[in-house]
């Protein structure tokens, strides 16, 4: 499987994914990209991959596969610091937030794209994306700190 050593480079990968979905998100919004790929989730446009693709298509068409990326790399996480380091009291609440939050983040942004956006849902959709970015943040310091 995967090892105890390796967990480091692993924690600092999920950061920085989840780095770039909070860039990515705030891309979205500042370009008025939300509705790129129209109100269809998780398709664009009725297709997986749509035929035209304007810019606000491609932003947000890479904010979705980063954020459905950040989801497998945190999962990878969360497993691998569960079975190595759940002994640390915090490890398994940080894991649970972690991913608990990542859902609900994508759920809360699928409801946006899906019916009318408003600044309320946005700024719930960013703000439980930085709780999910603040627990894999921690979890990387703690799992760095263990090696010192």
């Amino acid at each position: 499987m995967f090892s105890k050593k390796n967990l480091k480079w692993l924690s600092v990968l999920a950061t920085v994914i989840m780095a770039f979905v909070q860039l990515g998100g705030a891309l979205v919004t500042k370009t008025g990209s939300a509705d790129g790929c129209g109100s269809d989730w998780p398709l664009c446009h009725g297709a997986f991959l749509p035929e035209n693709l304007p810019i606000q298509t491609i932003i947000e068409l890479s904010h979705r596969a980063i954020s459905g990326l950040s989801l497998i790399i945190v999962l990878w996480l969360v497993i691998v610091a569960w079975k190595h380091i759940s002994y640390i009291k915090e490890v398994k609440s940080l894991c649970i937030i972690s991913v608990g939050f990542l859902l609900i983040q994508a759920l809360v942004g699928a409801a946006a794209v899906m019916w009318q956006q408003n600044a309320y849902v946005l700024a719930l959709h960013f703000g439980i994306s930085l709780i999910s970015f603040s627990s894999v943040f921690v979890l990387t310091l703690i799992i760095f700190e263990i090696d010192r």
